[in-house]
């Protein structure tokens, strides 16, 4: 899910993305830009980054559950 929201015109990589790329594209979800070039996100930033994910992931989940339910008609 990270992977899309940050590079949605690209495909999924062949190899997983490191730990170092998941940590600053949390970052960046959180409002990160390193203005001070230390490469080190606060904790506040990095907790609002893993919330806009999570809400993402959600969003997602929700779209295909009414996607499921959509194919599959009404049940009576």
């Amino acid at each position: 899910m990270l992977w899309a929201t940050s590079h949605p015109a690209k495909p999924l990589p062949r190899q997983t993305p490191t730990l170092h790329w998941a940590y600053q594209y949390i970052a960046k979800l959180g409002g990160f830009y390193d203005s001070k070039r230390t490469g080190r996100a606060s904790w506040a930033t990095i907790h609002l980054g893993l919330t806009r994910l999570d809400e993402r992931v959600q969003g997602f989940n929700l779209l295909r559950s009414l996607d499921i339910a959509a194919v599959s008609g009404p049940k009576m």
